[in-house]
């Protein structure tokens, strides 16, 4: 009777073990990312499962029996998945398949010492059942890329099916031939200087509200402001809609209807009528320009000037929308980090400060940079270039490894920049290694490693450029709140909290 008991109880609990990993991971996954639809589905199944187990412990001890031999050997495959040279026969990289939630979602630094245990290619598993190959090196990667280019494909996010042809970097290589030549062709380098005065206004707007009511104790919480001042900035340089226009409000309220943003969760059938409706708003016949514009000021007329009907296209139209709703999010993301590290490297605030305030501030560098344009590429290389995701369309090989197709091969561009001999000390930031000196893509790809680069880099400096004088020029900033960086939307960040005073100076 003792060891009948005791069986069964080990039994109960070889079964329950092997749901464990997933409970775990799903808690982590609904405190992070909030995805309460995958969340709630994956915990039914798991509710379902323990009451599978306590219906066989109870009325039918064969069947949990047969559980318990099954999750035994699941358990066995787990913790042979877990050891490094596991696949190595088979020509996979080394490194660990076990479950890397905790330690990937609380260690910012988790693939660089991956990168310093195992080499420049080796295989990991952020999720359960998720087995990447990871590249660190800009020149491997490269080289990777071009000889397997037809079977590496890019993940698409949710919203690209809401797009006929796809967002543009997910088009197929026909279609991105003709849309990404019209939308290259919109973005004119003089963009940003033909709107400085408008562009300096939304961002001195928000400026003296945050002065004004952030001066309290408390502060502002950065990434808010953040937020809502690249979306003036960016609908004004897109479709020409200043503040005052009684568009501005509206848009702004449909694109959180139809953002992914880093809520980790999007419906396409929820996100369809807004999208309507903000094509409504932008390219009904009364918002459109009677004739086309030799001389376009925006990005939309850049569109229109070298194809006028472009705007019958829905694929236009939804890549329009879905510029604006990556370019002010990821404008604020970048506007974000460059705070914190300059928060947390302060003689560049105080070097950035006397050059803006100067009588005779010193002369760009040979290659037309300004203090301010080496922050914003520093700031670039050590945080907001993080990674490419591939998904192999078949077994594809790079150096003496084999990556088995439906594997996510991520090139890591951040551990890249943080290990490539041509930084020195590369892991600090020091914004004059940019002084007169340029790095090629096998060095420095903030925008990109290899084809599909973002087309609004240009706009991205211009825009970094005038934030930093506009700020710089007139304010101080003091820290109120802070906290460690976070792992959110699939991104590391600034933490949540993190809230500043503006300081006028005068």
């Amino acid at each position: 009777m003792v060891l009948t008991i005791a069986e069964r109880l080990a039994e109960i609990g070889v079964s329950l073990l092997v749901a464990w990993p997933l409970a775990r991971y799903l808690v982590r996954l609904n405190r992070r990312e909030r995805w309460p639809a995958k969340v709630v589905a994956a915990g039914i199944l798991l509710l379902g499962y323990v009451v599978v187990i306590i219906v066989g412990a109870l009325y039918l001890p064969a069947l949990l029996r047969v559980i318990a031999a099954i999750a035994l050997l699941m358990i066995a495959a787990f913790l042979w998945r877990t050891h490094s040279d596991y696949g190595r026969r088979r020509g996979l990289p080394p490194g660990s398949l076990a479950p890397a939630s905790d330690k990937l979602f609380a260690d910012r630094d988790y693939y660089l010492k991956q990168h310093r245990k195992h080499g420049a290619v080796f295989k990991a598993s952020p999720g359960l059942f998720h087995p990447h190959a990871c590249v660190v090196g800009h020149s491997a990667a490269l080289a990777f890329m071009k000889s397997n280019g037809p079977n590496l494909v890019a993940p698409t996010p949710p919203y690209n099916d809401n797009i006929p042809k796809g967002f543009l970097r997910y088009m197929n290589e026909e279609d991105h031939r003709a849309y990404h030549k019209l939308f290259q062709a919109a973005i004119p380098p003089p963009l940003v200087a033909t709107h400085q005065a408008a562009v300096r206004d939304a961002i001195r707007g928000p400026f003296t509200h945050w002065a004004q009511n952030g001066s309290t104790a408390a502060g502002l919480p950065v990434e808010p402001v953040m937020t809502t001042m690249m979306f003036a900035v960016m609908t004004r340089l897109f479709f020409g809609i200043t503040a005052d226009d009684p568009r501005s409000e509206r848009l702004r309220e449909l694109h959180k209807e139809i953002s992914y943003g880093d809520k980790g969760q999007y419906d396409r059938r929820l996100a369809e009528p807004a999208l309507i409706a903000v094509e409504r708003l932008l390219f009904d016949d009364e918002s459109l320009p009677q004739t086309p514009s030799t001389n376009p000021k925006t990005i939309l007329d850049g569109v229109l000037r070298d194809r006028p009907t472009a705007t019958a296209d829905p694929t236009v139209r939804r890549n329009l929308i879905y510029m604006l709703e990556t370019a002010h999010r990821d404008m604020a993301g970048l506007l974000t980090w460059l705070l914190k590290l300059l928060i947390e490297n302060r003689t560049w605030i105080q070097r950035l400060q006397e050059d803006l305030r100067s009588p005779d501030p010193p002369p760009p560098d040979s290659l037309g940079r300004t203090l301010a344009d080496r922050i914003i590429m520093e700031s670039l290389r050590l945080e907001r270039s993080e990674y490419l995701y591939r998904r192999a369309a078949a077994d594809v090989r790079i150096g003496p490894f084999t990556i088995p197709k439906g594997w996510i091969i991520r090139i890591c561009i951040r551990e890249g920049h943080r290990t490539n001999p041509a930084f020195d000390r590369p892991q600090q930031f020091d914004p004059d290694r940019f002084i007169d000196r340029t790095f090629d893509r096998t060095e420095y790809a903030p925008f990109g490693l290899y084809q599909r680069r973002c087309i609004g880099q240009n706009v991205a400096a211009d825009v970094g450029r005038m934030f930093l004088e506009e700020l710089f020029g007139n304010y101080d900033i003091a820290v109120v709140e802070d906290g460690p960086v976070q792992y959110r939307g699939g991104h590391w960040q600034p933490n949540s909290a993190f809230r500043l005073r503006l300081i006028p100076v005068c």
